[in-house]
């Protein structure tokens, strides 16, 4: 299996609080993925990590093959209006 998407030991803190801590994720590409858990597991985050809407603080995420940034971006007005607005 060649990865489209891989992390390695991903961990993000949210308000001082380590919600991801060593996320080692491998996905396929063609393959349909699900990420299931509780609520205040963490699944938003590590969607907003693999985005970029959030920073990582540790480990690495690779996309066909290229690093992905692992620090969010500076996020402003205009940008929330096109990624939130119909």
């Amino acid at each position: 299996m060649t990865a489209a998407l891989q992390t390695r030991q991903l961990s993000a803190d949210l308000g001082g609080r380590r919600v991801l801590q060593g996320i080692d994720l491998q996905i396929a590409a063609g393959r349909w993925t699900c990420v299931v858990g509780p609520n205040g597991a963490g699944k938003t985050t590590l969607f907003n990590c693999l985005s970029g809407f959030q920073a990582v603080d540790t480990g690495s995420m690779v996309f066909r093959g290229a690093a992905l940034e692992t620090r969010a971006p500076q996020v402003g007005p205009q940008m929330r209006r096109r990624v939130t607005a119909p």
